[in-house]
């Protein structure tokens, strides 16, 4: 049978998006998959159940050092008894990993790549790990990434040629979702006259929690806002639960994080969907199509309210799935807007995702690929 090995080293695997829609999809054409996790944090994101899927999942936990644990990966771990047909790595430690195999022991690689790597301090390693990006990635057969912003960044940043790019927007693979759910109602007795404002996620002052937080005392009666994820500051969680406590029938928290299989309640369950990143880091400023939230928003039909980052603009409102902002003071005013022809723009984020959806996007990529037979 025909494999393939997909290879992730970040924690967060059982919510990778890109990752878990990939090894679906290969499976779906008929590959066996394998993928390698290193140490996935499973207490906070467990991986979804695949078997009956011609998908196996194998976890390492090496504690050597960077490039070592890689070669030990490929010498005890990587399976050398079968050959890929390609193999796929997620992010520079994905790739990296990818092709320290590719070097001992063949095969054709492909760079997913869903994070630009930009390391805070430049230190000797850093340095180094980035010479690395930028040899594999030459090396590999093609470059992944989520749009044409993405693809013009990583072209000058990476030195390669622009021919080996292919688009696959960070989006989720099915049909839309109609029904309508009311997690967040009952949760929290919130009126069925309010329009629920979902921002969702990492919930950290990069995805521009001060903010949305900051405007809700400028928002009409009728909308409440509620955060759903995780903190990953402390700082950021106490601001947010002093507002809280300030706006108490405006501003809720909730923090049950959803599996695989069930992601879509807290979706279903609001009105207008939150999108913003700051931009600090070119991966945050070029974040809008690779924001999986986004493409979440249109599948279940609900407008966005957007931060004007490159590529927002085009994707919001030139589908006519929302509006864009730039200043925190509008928030306001885009809500009012979506509200008054809110069916005419719920219509239209069904439409927009049927643009995006992920096996549509992957299924052009994958015809055009060589040796698929």
């Amino acid at each position: 049978m025909r494999r393939i090995a997909l290879i992730a080293k970040y924690s967060w695997a059982g919510i990778s998006t890109s990752l878990i829609n990939t090894a679906l999809f290969w499976a779906a054409k008929g590959y066996a998959v394998d993928i390698y996790l290193e140490q996935p944090d499973e207490n906070k994101f467990p991986f979804p159940n695949v078997s009956g899927k011609n998908i196996r999942v194998i976890r390492t936990a090496i504690t050597f050092s960077s490039l070592v644990d890689d070669v030990v990966f490929c010498q005890k771990y990587f399976d050398r008894r079968v050959i890929y047909q390609w193999v796929i790595g997620f992010d520079v430690e994905g790739l990296l990993r990818a092709g320290i195999c590719q070097l001992l022991c063949g095969g054709k690689v492909i760079y997913h790549s869903l994070e630009f790597y930009e390391p805070k301090h430049k230190t000797l390693k850093s340095s180094f790990k980035k010479i690395l990006e930028k040899y594999f990635s030459r090396k590999a057969a093609y470059v992944f990434t989520q749009d044409t912003n993405r693809v013009e960044f990583l072209e000058k940043n990476l030195n390669i040629q622009k021919e080996k790019f292919r688009l696959i927007y960070n989006s989720p693979s099915g049909e839309i979702i109609k029904a309508h759910a009311d997690y967040f109602r009952d949760k929290f007795n919130i009126s069925r006259e309010s329009r629920i404002v979902l921002c969702v996620g990492s919930l950290m002052k990069e995805t521009l929690v001060y903010e949305v937080v900051e405007s809700v005392k400028y928002w009409d009666e009728k909308f409440v806002l509620v955060l759903h994820g995780w903190f990953s500051d402390k700082t950021v969680m106490e601001f947010v639960r002093q507002q809280q406590e300030k706006s108490p029938d405006k501003i809720f928290i909730s923090d049950q994080l959803f599996d695989h299989w069930n992601k879509y309640i807290p979706f279903q369950s609001c009105d207008i969907g939150f999108v913003g990143f700051s931009s600090d880091t070119n991966n945050l400023k070029y974040a809008a199509g690779s924001a999986g939230k986004t493409f979440d928003f249109l599948r279940t039909g609900k407008p966005i309210v957007a931060f004007d980052s490159p590529g927002m603009m085009e994707l919001i409102e030139g589908n006519g799935a929302g509006y864009v902002f730039s200043h925190v003071r509008e928030i306001a005013s885009v809500l009012s807007k979506i509200d008054q022809i809110y069916d005419s723009i719920h219509q239209n984020c069904f439409a927009a995702y049927n643009q995006y959806e992920f096996n549509g996007q992957y299924d052009k990529v994958f015809a055009a690929l060589p040796c698929r037979e």
